[in-house]
């Protein structure tokens, strides 16, 4: 079928009529049930494709701006802010320095060290504490009667 001609058809429908045949065709086809779905409810929400933004070559204007940032404004030179200027993280090379790499596990350790303490009371750490005593109480005990089982086993 030519596309002129079912548009013109198709234009020359209401609203009703248009959504009536959509939704007819869309049930008959498995791979069109986004178009049931948005027939089901006509009077619907509306949404509509996000524009897009045009992506500008552009250079940035730096006149008036200094080269160096002022002193004492806890910014270096690279872009990155906060921490201890005066010391970097990364050699030259980009290799991590010994410091960084110690702070940085000494962090994740805090971090574990936390979680399992943090885990212990929890609902659950709790339950599987008392289950530990408990269980352990019992093995006492048992080994208690084990013990005296024996123990008047001999005197016999």
């Amino acid at each position: 079928m030519d596309p002129s001609i079912a548009r013109d058809a198709l234009s020359a429908l209401t609203d009703a009529e248009i959504v009536a045949v959509v939704r007819e065709v869309a049930d008959a086809r498995p791979g069109l049930a986004f178009l049931a779905a948005a027939c089901a409810d006509p009077g619907g929400e509306v949404l509509r494709p996000v524009e897009a933004f045009p992506i500008l070559d552009a250079e940035a204007d730096t006149s008036g701006v200094a080269s160096s940032p002022a002193s004492g404004t806890g910014f270096s030179g690279t872009g990155l802010s906060g921490g201890d200027v005066t010391r970097s993280d990364y050699t030259d090379d980009g290799v991590p320095t010994y410091d960084a790499v110690r702070e940085k596990i000494e962090g994740r350790f805090g971090t574990a060290i936390g979680s399992a303490e943090l885990a212990h009371e929890t609902p659950a750490g709790k339950s599987v504490e008392q289950q530990w005593t408990e269980r352990e109480k019992a093995a006492k005990a048992r080994l208690d009667e084990i013990r005296k089982s024996m123990g008047t086993f001999g005197d016999d």
